[in-house]
């Protein structure tokens, strides 16, 4: 049995509870962008002139650079902390379309992107009382088991204290990491419950090619697959800034018509065409802009990841787009 305190645990909680207070009082940690340090800021301005100065429906691109930069700036309090309150002070807007969702029973395939405060969307919703269950990379089952391995070690006392300060209110006991084993996908949505997936992750074996922006970008077919195989639908849902500077909206789309008789690729156009159209309405809050150029970058992973599995074949096999029949990228890597 683990002693109750140490004398060592005296400075590590004074140090932790001052950490805690700091953060707190600059409103969490919680950031847009995945950087907000000048080099990524004039990254991101150098992509969004290049991609959007000369693309029809942005003439002000000088507002939108200005724009993006407080998003990225912008700290919101931590989940879990007392700092980030209750439902009220994060509104959720087309519940119904999820509710409507879960009415089949079959659960359902909450489809965001790296646009605005996804890390967020989970949190929200749990607040409103919306059993989600988020996805990730395989942080998650380390973070976890580095949680359990030094509780294990602790003393009581500085379980104790931990418990209270700790920052990682957006990952859930029953959240899962993506592998190749989508069996405990299918296993939540069997319980009818909804799983957050990223519609523009990484962690797919396979990708199809859409336009987002007026230029080519690989989006993973892995979560429609998901959906076709347990027969229930895919939700768009992002979250969005609120009707006041510092507040956050999670907004819930219309179901997408999935259907399973259709090509992959049909499917995941539906979701292609929503980001696409939630991305012109709020492009200052696409987080992939402080990518070197998040274009080529998308498109040499997928091709790449193919090619690396293939044994280099012919480059241009490697290719996908919508106008393939089978829509998809076989043997791409996931991360």
């Amino acid at each position: 049995m683990s002693a109750w305190i140490e004398a060592r645990d005296v400075p590590w909680a004074a140090a932790r509870l001052a950490r805690t207070a700091w953060d707190r009082a600059r409103s969490g940690s919680y950031g847009g962008a995945d950087e907000a340090s000048g080099k990524a800021l004039d990254v991101a301005r150098r992509n969004i002139e290049s991609t959007l100065g000369g693309e029809a429906g942005f003439p002000d691109v000088a507002s939108i650079v200005g724009r993006h930069r407080d998003y990225a700036r912008l700290r919101l309090p931590v989940p879990g902390s007392r700092g980030f309150g209750g439902r009220d002070r994060w509104p959720v807007a087309g519940r119904e379309h999820l509710d409507a969702a879960l009415a089949e029973g079959r659960g359902a395939v909450l489809a965001t992107a790296h646009l605005g405060w996804w890390l967020l969307v989970a949190p929200i919703l749990r607040l409103h009382g919306v059993p989600v269950v988020q996805t990730g990379g395989p942080y998650f089952e380390k973070r976890r088991q580095a949680r359990a391995d030094r509780a294990r070690r602790q003393s009581r006392f500085r379980r104790f204290v931990d418990r209270r300060t700790r920052s990682e209110g957006h990952l859930g006991p029953e959240d899962l990491a993506i592998t190749l084993d989508v069996r405990p996908l299918l296993a939540a949505l069997s319980r009818n419950r909804p799983i957050l997936i990223a519609g523009d992750g990484k962690r797919s074996l396979e990708f199809a090619s859409f336009p987002l922006l007026g230029r080519p970008y690989a989006l993973p077919t892995g979560f429609v697959k998901i959906a076709i195989a347990a027969r229930c639908p895919v939700v768009p849902v992002f979250a969005l800034e609120g009707g006041t500077p510092g507040t956050i909206r999670v907004e819930i789309r219309p179901p997408l018509a999935i259907d399973a008789s259709a090509p992959v690729a049909e499917n995941l156009a539906l979701y292609a065409r929503v980001l696409d159209a939630q991305l012109r309405a709020t492009p200052h809050l696409w987080s992939r802009w402080v990518a070197p150029d998040p274009f080529e970058e998308r498109r040499a992973w997928a091709e790449g990841g193919y090619l690396a599995a293939a044994g280099g074949r012919d480059r241009a096999s490697a290719i996908t787009s919508p106008g393939r029949e089978d829509g998809k990228l076989p043997g791409s890597r996931s991360k």
